[in-house]
């Protein structure tokens, strides 16, 4: 199961929020590190709007001055261990151990300026963005006892896309376990996601009641992932 790593020098996070936000989801980015985010301690709207769901975000930023700063966007299954860290007057850093199971890697992002001429620095396309790739060699089957588990934290909301309501399939959860189960295994074994698990209902929702309806950035899109997806999505988190 591969990691997507991606880094991005931002040149300021403001406005520019719901377009990262869309860029780690249609790309389905692990793990997004950025520079430049000029982000102000109290920037709770840009920290909540970049963040997709099952996100979360760390951030350092530039003490008494405009601009700087660094943040770092990933998904939650990746647990965070912040490391001590020194203070400098010209550069920002986060230094944190990353853990998700299956590897563990210390990770220091450093933006720093420099006082070279503007004219002799490239300006880099957005849209070329790097993704370094781990793969997973160990991997330990779920057992049918652990997919029943996750089931009943899933829930039994269900999705449009669902060839039967989840209340039903709750009904027959004893026979479809073992099947369940098999996928599961077998797309976690493969590092792959079918296609039509991939589709997801799609729905815009205000992000304050007080906006706009005919404004088109004062949505954000939320989405429903059928009861399958949502199992086996779990399972890799565990």
């Amino acid at each position: 199961m591969p990691i997507n790593f991606c880094l991005l020098n931002t040149r300021s996070i403001n406005r520019k929020e719901l377009c990262i936000n869309d860029y780690v989801s249609e790309n389905d980015i692990d793990i997004l590190a950025m520079t430049e985010t000029w982000l102000r301690e109290d920037d709770e709207f840009s920290i909540a709007e970049i963040c997709p769901m099952g996100y979360h975000f760390y951030h350092v930023t530039r003490k008494n001055a405009r601009g700087g700063g660094v943040g770092l966007l990933l998904k939650k299954y990746i647990k965070v261990k912040k490391q001590s860290q020194r203070k400098f007057s010209s550069f920002e850093y986060i230094d944190v151990t990353l853990n998700c199971h299956f590897f563990s890697n210390k990770i220091a992002i450093i933006w720093k300026e420099l006082a070279i001429d503007s004219s002799h620095c490239n300006q880099r396309n957005q849209e070329e963005q790097y993704a370094q790739f781990v793969k997973f060699i160990n991997f330990q089957e779920v057992t049918e006892h652990e997919i029943e588990n996750v089931i009943d934290k899933v829930g039994k909301k269900s999705c449009e896309l669902d060839p039967v309501p989840a209340k039903i399939f709750q009904g027959c959860q004893k026979t479809l376990l073992p099947i369940i189960t098999k996928i599961s295994n077998k797309s976690l074994q493969s590092g792959c996601m079918p296609e039509k698990l991939k589709e997801a209902v799609l729905k815009p929702k205000l992000k304050k009641d007080s906006l706009e309806y005919e404004e088109y950035t004062n949505f954000r899109p939320i989405s429903n992932l059928k009861f399958l997806s949502k199992v086996i999505v779990k399972v890799a988190a565990v």
